[in-house]
């Protein structure tokens, strides 16, 4: 039996090796002198490099497939499982630290003005794309393979700005992933000395051959909006006494006539969009605001106010059906459009956050603050991660929480079963000391667990009449769905040194990288830095 299995073709093992562990797949080359034949041939890593990339929706130009060797795909691949081991040799309930082995500044494009502040910087998964906004300019860099990024300086690859700098920038969203090797960024555009109000999508990809941002399409609008990049489709969402909303699809050029969402409460905690049978999500940048396009309806999450004196509210999903698009050019021009003639859509899909598991963190924590969405290949639906501040502030723990919105299934005459929410785990951040104020700058999912940025903030006495406020920046480490018989509980906790004043932005726990906002020592120019926790 024991030869038949080693007479095997090489790429019926690959296939086979794609079911096991990465710490598995490299515990099995350990067990015999021909599986460590089999498991050393490069194929093997490659795939396994690649299911990692799928897995965790990983930006495939981050890894140079061609260029890397055999050790380079294997410990591009084990990355994961390299993080995932150092939090969790933390103890639970104990306080790690954990530091850098190193911290670099991005370059400032010399074109763009120096006094202009970036606002946020986002790390494309897979660690090697930065792109950065500012209300002036949007900047990508280039940090290197992963696999030589050491002798790779990191380098501007372009800017979208306007040198006379007569517009401004406003609700940029996160790069979005595009097919393999690309992505797109939408952002709206103002300005009074050319005559622009619009919405632009820009792509760049594909990469790393072609690396300059090129603008997919545009879109005229009444006034200021915000929007949000899923796919092919962008969601806009007017900011202002007029709520409107409609989507655009950036590839066909069609679009939905402007509508308004008939229950819609702001401010909002986070919206999907729901289209075909793919679930797409993308965090807004500032806002924590997600939208996911899965089928024809609009999915969003948002405050719900109960009948109280107290003017207590809940978290509440509702879902509205999309209106139909149409090509652009048989559309009235936005600036131009009449707004008694829009279409109100009235909710298909209510559900209440205030029901079974979920209900009982209320108690504690009062009304979760904006959560944060993702899909989980290990769940396999769409989960929202919750953080959770005590209501009786000061405190000295916060909650977080993952949950998922299910289905109960179909009855016997066809019918779908009702809506709920599944409360998946559970944890707790402790702290030895008060906490005055908390925030959850960002995450990054990886297999089954998912690492929090919580940025806490402690009162410190300065003296008898002034008390003075120190920032710590903790990452916490916690499975998506806690084991069976279990909420969880076992998170961990690690606090990283950031200059105090700098601002944590994005965490990449696959290639264990942070980017976090500062002053430069030397000009105090705003400046994007790039922490490295994981040693090439």
């Amino acid at each position: 039996m024991g030869v038949r299995i080693f007479s095997l073709p090489l790429e019926i093992h690959a296939l086979v090796f794609l079911d096991l562990e990465l710490v598995d797949l490299v515990y099995l080359g350990w067990t015999c002198r021909a599986f460590r034949e089999i498991v050393s041939q490069r194929v093997v890593w490659e795939n396994a490099l690649r299911m990692v990339c799928a897995r965790d929706g990983l930006f495939t130009p981050s890894y140079p497939f061609d260029e890397m060797d055999l050790c380079d795909l294997k410990r591009a691949a084990l990355h994961p499982f390299q993080w995932n081991q150092r939090m969790l040799s933390i103890d639970p309930g104990e306080q790690g630290c954990l530091t850098p082995h190193r911290e670099i500044p991005l370059p400032r494009d010399p074109r763009v003005n120096p006094q202009v502040e970036f606002l946020d910087a986002y790390i494309l998964p897979g660690g090697r794309y930065v792109v950065g906004s500012s209300p002036n300019f949007i900047t990508l860099w280039d940090l290197g393979p992963i696999h030589h990024s050491l002798e790779y300086p990191p380098r501007i690859l372009d800017t979208i700005y306007d040198a006379a700098d007569r517009y401004r920038i406003s609700f940029p969203t996160r790069p979005s992933p595009h097919g393999t090797n690309c992505f797109r960024i939408c952002a709206f555009f103002y300005s009074i000395e050319m005559n622009l109000r619009c919405l632009r999508v820009y792509e760049v990809g594909p990469l790393p051959r072609s690396t300059s941002f090129r603008l997919l399409g545009q879109l005229d609008t009444f006034g200021m909006a915000m929007s949000w990049l899923v796919g092919d489709c962008v969601v806009l969402e007017t900011v202002g006494a007029v709520k409107w909303h409609l989507v655009w699809n950036v590839t066909r050029n069609l679009v939905t006539s402007p509508f308004e969402l008939v229950g819609r409460t702001f401010p909002t905690l986070g919206v999907s969009l729901y289209l075909g049978t793919v679930y797409r999500l993308f965090p807004y940048s500032h806002l924590y605001l997600q939208w996911a396009v899965e089928g024809c309806s609009l999915l969003g999450l948002q405050r719900k106010e109960l009948d109280s004196e107290e003017g207590d509210f809940i978290t509440n999903l509702s879902a509205w059906r999309i209106p139909k698009l149409d090509p652009i050019e048989d559309k009235i021009s936005l600036p131009l459009w009449h707004f008694s003639t829009m279409e109100r859509i009235e909710p298909d899909i209510q559900v209440d956050f205030d029901q079974g598991e979920v209900a009982s963190l209320r108690p504690d924590y009062g009304s979760s603050i904006p959560p944060m969405a993702f899909r989980s290949s290990s769940v396999g639906t769409s989960i929202f991660h919750l953080f959770l501040h005590s209501p009786d502030a000061p405190t000295s723990k916060i909650g977080l929480c993952t949950v998922a919105i299910v289905n109960e299934g179909i009855d016997e005459s066809g019918n779908s079963g009702e809506t709920t929410v599944r409360l998946l785990s559970h944890d707790l951040l402790r702290k030895p000391y008060l906490i005055s104020r908390s925030r959850c700058r960002h995450y990054s999912v990886m297999g089954d667990y998912i690492t929090s940025v919580i940025e806490t903030t402690t009162p410190v006495a300065a003296s008898n009449t002034r008390t003075k406020y120190v920032s710590e920046t903790n990452l916490v480490h916690s499975r998506i769905e806690a084991d069976k018989g279990s909420l969880g509980g076992s998170c961990r906790l690690a606090t990283v040194p950031v200059k105090q004043g700098n601002r944590v932005t994005s965490l990449c726990t696959a290639s264990g990288r942070m980017a976090h906002i500062g002053k430069s020592n030397s000009d105090r120019v705003s400046t994007v830095f790039i922490s490295y926790f994981l040693a090439p």
